[in-house]
Order: structure tokens, then sequence, then C-alpha cells
């Protein structure tokens, strides 16, 4: 009878350690699973992140284009502007100065006539340092819009990437599960 004693507590023994074996195993699957479930969840975040990036990069493109719409018209502006002050002074300009001088009633007069000639010179360099700044803030809208449009491949890259191994976490999670 010690004899099967012996056998039934080696056979104890033994059911106790694999069951030991089962409950570590379980305790790993378990955590083998949350660990699955806590990366999709994290790459749901993650695309949901670039879902909302995305809609920003798009709403900034569009901004960017009325902006550089508006910045053309103000150039297209200022390029007429330009013509008709040198129109203007190319006719006054053909004037020699003692026929603005003699053509005057007045000596006061003539000189008013020099000033507008002063005047619109100033003024076409008003307007050519618009064009200039115009110009310069076109190019820099371009750049800008170019920038944003890379970005907004990037995200839409890393979004195609992110629901690509989500996908993957799940399969890989649902394989983990049917194999148990």
């Amino acid at each position: 009878k010690t004899k099967e004693l012996q056998t039934i507590t080696n056979d104890i023994k033994q059911t106790q350690a694999q069951l030991e074996k089962v409950e570590d195993e379980k305790r790993t699957l378990k955590r083998d699973i949350d660990g699955i479930n806590y990366t999709i969840s994290q790459l749901n975040l993650n695309i949901r992140s670039s879902e909302v990036n995305i809609e920003k990069l798009k709403l900034e493109l569009e901004l960017l284009e009325s902006k550089k719409i508006d910045i053309e018209q103000g150039i297209k502006s200022q390029k007429e502007a330009i013509a008709q002050v040198l129109r203007e002074i190319q006719q006054k300009d053909s004037e020699d100065l003692i026929y603005v001088l003699l053509k005057g009633n007045s000596l006061a007069e003539s000189l008013l006539e020099m000033q507008s000639l002063k005047n619109l010179q100033n003024n076409l360099s008003v307007n050519v340092n618009t064009f200039t700044n115009l110009h310069n803030d076109l190019k820099a809208t371009i750049q800008e819009s170019a920038v944003t449009k890379d970005n907004l491949e990037i995200e839409n890259s890393n979004f195609r990437n992110r629901k690509v191994i989500a996908n993957d976490k799940k399969s890989e999670k649902n394989t983990l599960l049917s194999s148990t």
C-alpha cells in the first residue's frame, strides 16, 4: 500500500505540475492577448490621428490655394497699375521742362505739374515694391503648398501602413485564439 500511495502521490505531483504549467500558459496567453489588444488599440488611435491630420492637411492645401489665387490677382492688379503709371509718366515725360513751365497759367501751376510727375514716379516705386512683395509671397506660398502636399502624401502612406499593421495584429490575435 505504501508503494501504491507513493505512486498516487507522484501522480498528484505530476498533475499539479501540469496544472501549474497550464496556468502559466494561460497567464502567458492572456498576457499575449492583452498585449495584442493594447497594440491594436494604439494602432486604432494612430489611425484616427492620421485621419484627422489628413483632413487638416487638406484644409491647409485649400487655404494655400485660395491664398495663391488672391496673390495672383494682386500681381495682375499691380501689373496693370504699373503699366498705367508708366503710360502717364511717358506722356508727361515727353513734354520739355520749358514747355511745362510755359504751358501753365502761372508758375505755381507749372510747379504743380512737375510735382505731379514726381508723384507719379513715387507711385511707380510703391507699385513695383508691392509687386515684388506679392511675387515673393507667391513663391513662398507655392513652396509651402509643395511641403504640405509632401506631408499629406507621407501621412496617407502612414495611414495605409497602420491599417495593414492593425489588420495583421487582428489576424495574429485570431490565430492565437483559434490555436488554443
